[in-house]
Order: structure tokens, then sequence, then C-alpha cells
């Protein structure tokens, strides 16, 4: 395909308007979405013909135009071309400052440029990206090919020119089933998403792949009430176990619990207030990206008010759960602690997350999902119903049971059997 066949491909025309007052119109697409202008007055009648997609084909008008500034479909066609030629002068070259073609890895390194420099993505989310493109997508040498569980990242270093449909299928398909395959696939798309509105190319070539569905089973293993109680107790220290013990009472993830400050507990209230959240050593918004207000169960505000006690760091802005020099603790650390309270109470160890999941099991039978959802911070209500199979039946199960029992009429008249 040369250059300007590139090009064209990126705009089309449309005659708009009545008989005698007909106009041509050009649509194309850039890095900034959809435009649109009117090329002058059109010199055409119908062919009788419409393409596959039920448009008219036109034919020149018959006879003169009236004036030089009245189109044909060829002149148009013309007219599109230098148009899209200018717009494309004005884009990045599909080749870079060498010379050499773009590549995939070319298209991905800026991709994830523009993700930090211009749309401002969070520290943890960029490191999730960085960290798929350096392990299954682009190889860290020139012409390397590695080979993963995930396929062979060899197509790093090939030309955008030269990313094929079915080399990307044929590399999709061999990935094996899971939420890692299912990721791969989405920032692929992302990178030639951005390719194409960069100009490097003009189509998609995943756009016919099949994407895997992850399917989750919603079963959650957590601690009981009981577990938790001998994970406080096996803590190394009150603050240890005062962290224990809010995650599984409030849901707060392990980030939010350590951005939590004392002007964010509102004892009067008997409410929590997230509002950041910390991670890679910088405070980020909550990952739904919204403030929201928990409710603080008696046993949080006690083991919290007993920590409000100590001699230092108890000012408004001072965290909650503070390090021996009053900043933030550091979370793979505390991580590490509550595995070695997990194994000193004689638990099986469970990620720390699943305080969060014991909340989320034990809430849902008090409140509304709605409630549950706003609590835990999810952006999906799909998400929060994942823990409707922890709920109690014994209701449904009554009501059930009642529907079952037979009726006082029914055994009435039902003599014995002969």
């Amino acid at each position: 395909m040369n250059e300007k066949q590139e090009v064209a491909a990126n705009g089309h025309l449309q005659v708009i308007g009545k008989p005698g007052g007909r106009r041509w119109r050009a649509f194309w697409w850039d890095a900034d979405g959809k435009h649109s202008r009117v090329l002058g007055p059109a010199w055409v009648r119908s062919s009788g013909r419409r393409t596959a997609r039920g448009a008219v084909i036109w034919h020149a008008g018959d006879g003169p135009k009236p004036d030089g500034s009245y189109l044909t479909p060829r002149e148009a066609e013309a007219e599109l071309r230098r148009l899209l030629e200018h717009e494309a002068a004005k884009r990045p070259s599909a080749r870079r400052a060498d010379g050499a073609p773009v590549t995939f890895a070319d298209a991905a390194e800026a991709w994830f440029e523009h993700g930090q420099t211009r749309r401002n993505l969070k520290r943890s989310t960029l490191k999730g990206y960085r960290q798929m493109l350096d392990a299954y997508l682009l190889p860290s040498k020139p012409g390397e090919i590695r080979e993963t569980r995930y396929g062979r990242a060899s197509f790093g270093a090939t030309p955008l020119r030269d990313l094929s449909e079915a080399k990307l299928k044929a590399w999709y398909d061999k990935l094996p089933y899971g939420r890692t395959s299912e990721r791969l696939l989405v920032v692929t798309r992302a990178i030639l998403a951005y390719a194409r509105r960069s100009g490097w190319m003009d189509h998609d070539p995943t756009a016919k792949i099949e994407r895997q569905h992850v399917r989750y089973s919603g079963d959650y293993d957590f601690y009981s009430r009981e577990e938790v109680e001998a994970l406080v107790r096996a803590a190394a220290s009150e603050q240890d176990g005062a962290i224990y013990l809010s995650a599984a009472m409030t849901g707060l993830r392990r980030g939010e619990l350590v951005a939590l400050r004392w002007r964010d507990i509102d004892f009067p209230g008997q409410a929590i207030r997230v509002r950041a959240n910390y991670s890679y050593g910088e405070l980020v918004t909550p990952k739904s990206g919204k403030v929201r207000s928990v409710p603080m169960v008696p046993d949080v505000a006690q083991a919290l008010a007993r920590l409000g006690q100590r001699e230092r760091f108890t000012g408004d802005e001072d965290p909650v759960f503070a390090s021996t020099l009053g900043g933030h603790l550091d979370a793979s650390a505390l991580r590490r602690r509550y595995d070695a309270a997990a194994r000193r109470a004689e638990l099986r160890v469970l990620p720390f997350h699943s305080l969060r999941h014991y909340f989320g099991s034990m809430a849902v039978n008090r409140a509304s999902l709605v409630q549950v959802q706003s609590w835990m911070g999810h952006s999906h209500i799909q998400t929060t119903a994942r823990y409707l199979h922890a709920k109690s039946q014994a209701d449904d199960a009554q009501r059930l049971a009642e529907a079952f029992a037979p009726s006082e009429l029914a055994s009435a008249t039902t003599g014995p059997s002969v």
C-alpha cells in the first residue's frame, strides 16, 4: 500500500442536500477524533445503484458545470486526497527520526509515555502496564524472541505496517486461558488504537480476535470471626492488631488503611472517611476515584481510640497507622508481619485482601447490596454481587418450607390410604 492509499483510507465522501443544492462533505479521522468539511457544490447525478452499505453511487452530472466550484465525483475524490495529505503532514510520520519504520515496540513506548505524561495515570497502573510490556510483549534486546508461558513475545520489533491479523491471532490463540491473557489483548489493542490515532496505521489487526471472557466463581476463602480475633491477638503490636481488625470490619483496602489520617476518623459520627490510597510511595485517590464513608463499628472505634492515646503522631494530619518516624507504613513490611501473625495464630495464611472479603461476606447479610457497594468502593454492582453466595439462606429456607408444607385443606380432605 502506498502512502496516498494509506492516507485516503482514513476518510470518505458524502453528498448532502437536495437536488439543486447538493454539496460534497468530506469526513476523516485523526488523533483528535472525527472531522468533517464541505468541499464545494456537487455536480452529480444518481447512477441508480448503491454500495453494499446502501450509499448512492454518484456519476458526474450531465452537461457542462455551472462554474469551476462544482465538483464531479472524481474531482471530489482528488480534493479529499489533497485534504488528507495536508492533514497527514501535521501528524507524526510513520517513520522514526533515523528513517526506520515505526515498530510495535516504538508505539508501545509512545503509548506508555502518553499515559504517564498526558493521561496522568496512577503509579500503580503504570507499573502494571510496564510489567506487562517488559515481561510479555516487548523484547529486551533487538531481535530477541522471548519464550514465556504466555506465548512468544516476537512482534515487538515488527514494523506496524507488517502486523497482520493472522500473526496476532495465532499469538493470542496460544495464550493460556486466564486473566493475564485477557489483559494482554486489552493492552495490545490500546497500543494499536494509539498508533491509529497518531496516524501510524489505518486499521486494527486485532478487530476480529474474540476476547477471552474470564469467568469468576465468586468463591472467596476468608477467616471466621474467631480466626480474625486470633489473628489480632497474635499481631506483633497493638497497632498491627488494630489494622487487621479495621480491615476485617470496614473492608478498607490495605493502601486505604495506610493512607488514613486522624481527621478521617469521625468518632461522634461513627464513620471513617476514605479519602486516599497509599500506593508505591505516594498518596492517590481511592481505587474507585471517589471519596466514601464507611460505618465504624464499636470494636474498631475502641481499637482506634486506644491508638489515639499514644504520645506522638496524633495530629489531624498524622497517619492513624504510623511508622516509627511518623510517616506512612511500608505496605510490603505490613504484609510480611501479617503473614507471620497468621502463622503464630496457627491459621492458614490467606492474602491480606481476604480480610476485605470477610467484611463483604458479613455485611451482605445485614445491608442492601447497594449499601455494601458504597461501603466497599466498588465501581460496579456486579463486583459486590459476588458476595451474595455468603448471604444466609435461613429466611428463604423458612419461606420455602412454608411453601412446600401441605395446606390445611389438603390435610383435612385427604383420607387414609387403602
